[in-house]
């Protein structure tokens, strides 16, 4: 079970972090990631700093939990995923076509790729969380822990990577057909 524990470490670790390191990396990405907040219809003009900086918060508070005290980390990082994946859902509910700038660059409209990325962050947070609090202590000399962490941190790219990994998976435009 250390070795699952790892695993889930891993790759909300490395999720959170490259959401947190994509929305700071400039001024102009994290003035688009506010703007987004706004254009998904879910937060005011007038809140659209306060909750891009409670968004920022969270994911950081995520990130030094997750390192400080596992079973806490894994709470709020299971906390926030079902609140972005809430938010994913009411937006496709309600038809409106805003951006994904969860990791700061320009990302498609949010859809079931972002809502289906999201669910499986909550899905892996959950079950760091229960690997947590039944763990025992990890073996650094393990020699499944490499190869644990080298599958996690894939894991965690792919993730980052959705709309790219999606757009493989999606059947070519026929010859002289330009996509939209």
């Amino acid at each position: 079970m250390s070795q699952l524990l790892v695993a889930t470490t891993i790759v909300v670790w490395l999720v959170f972090a490259g959401a947190v390191a994509g929305k700071v990396r400039s001024r102009a990405r994290l003035r688009e990631f506010r703007q987004s907040l706004v254009a998904t219809g879910l937060v005011p003009q007038r809140w659209a700093t306060a909750a891009a900086a409670t968004v920022l918060a969270a994911e950081t508070t995520t990130l030094a939990l997750l390192l400080l005290t596992t079973p806490v980390g894994f709470a709020l990082a299971t906390m926030v995923m079902v609140g972005f994946s809430a938010g994913v859902w009411l937006v496709m509910r309600r038809g409106v076509r805003a951006a994904c700038r969860c990791f700061g660059g320009a990302g498609g409209p949010l859809s079931r790729i972002h809502l289906g990325r999201n669910l499986t962050l909550l899905g892996v947070s959950l079950t760091g969380l229960v690997a947590s609090l039944s763990t025992p202590a990890l073996d650094l000399r393990s020699p499944v822990l490499l190869p644990v962490v080298v599958a996690a941190a894939v894991v965690a790219v792919l993730l980052i990577r959705v709309e790219d990994v999606a757009a493989l998976a999606r059947p070519a435009a026929p010859r002289g057909v330009r996509r939209g």
